[in-house]
């Protein structure tokens, strides 16, 4: 059997699907601790029932969460050991949790983590994609401009990169990735470790065919995998137009600090490699 230490938060790592995926020791925690905050506690209380557990369990989401921390805080200051799980995977991750993990940091607490199941280590693993390195975005951003300025940072930065998405707004979202890489792969994973356990791999114009075809299968919670291998000319050129840009006002920005023009000059030149006066004969132009 496991002790837990009295005033201690244990961050619980719970199934993603299938409910025998769970550790010895997450199970030991869960019996053993004064009561477990979760997300939904009807989920929660499935999991429990279906490994023999009986415990208090106390809601603790987004809705609620700036009210529960002080509670939460006044619990383990008395002595309390107390759970912390989400509806699926580890808390914290896209899910309720880390702001309850700073509070209790600063107010010089004691966090232990128990390990476990990952929807974003276990879509890695299983879409076959390059798995280092990799950048992990949360839920992608609902409005276009916002998903837009998040694909361009994409395009710059070679790396396996993964979201998050739902399938309400699954098709929009292959739309803007045809619009911005029309022959880039895209892998979708859901359902993981459930009997309607589903991966897709494919350039998004195939992919938005194949889910207008079959429109019941976007519903449900998507991972989304893109592997970027390098900018493409066209990103190259847009983050030089950037630095173009930016260059001009770090040149003001220098001179108004105090520096005087030339040394600012020689400055933008030894960080961007180019030539003193050129740089110096353009601001000169700009400020005539």
């Amino acid at each position: 059997m496991t002790n837990v230490e009295a005033g201690t938060l244990y961050l619980v790592a719970t199934p993603i699907g299938h409910l025998q995926d769970i550790t010895l020791r997450a199970l030991a925690v869960l019996r053993a601790v004064d009561a477990v905050l979760c997300e939904d506690t009807r989920r929660t209380r499935i999991l429990l029932q279906a490994h023999g557990i009986r415990n208090r369990l106390v809601s603790f989401h987004a809705h609620n969460e700036a009210r529960r921390i002080p509670q939460v805080l006044r619990r383990l200051r008395a002595g309390a050991a107390l759970a912390l799980v989400s509806d699926a995977g580890m808390p914290g991750l896209s899910d309720p949790g880390e702001r309850l993990v700073r509070a209790v940091w600063d107010a010089g607490g004691r966090v232990r983590v128990v390990p476990g199941p990952s929807a974003i280590v276990a879509a890695l693993a299983m879409a076959g994609l390059p798995t280092q390195p990799f950048v992990f975005w949360g839920f992608l951003p609902r409005r276009e401009s916002d998903q837009r300025r998040l694909l361009d940072r994409w395009a710059r930065w070679p790396a396996t990169h993964m979201a998050f998405e739902t399938g309400r707004r699954l098709l929009k979202t292959l739309e803007r990735l045809h619009a911005w890489r029309p022959e880039q792969a895209v892998c979708l994973i859901k359902e993981l470790t459930k009997v309607h356990e589903r991966r897709y791999l494919d350039t998004p114009g195939r992919l938005i065919d194949h889910f207008r075809a079959n429109p019941d299968e976007t519903a449900g919670e998507w991972v989304l995998l893109v592997h970027v291998t390098g900018p493409t000319e066209e990103a190259i050129k847009t983050e030089a137009a950037h630095i173009e840009a930016d260059l001009s006002a770090m040149y003001r920005d220098l001179v108004a600090a105090g520096l005087k023009p030339r040394a600012a000059v020689r400055l933008l030149a030894r960080w961007t490699g180019q030539p003193a006066n050129v740089l110096y004969k353009r601001f000169s132009e700009e400020q005539a």
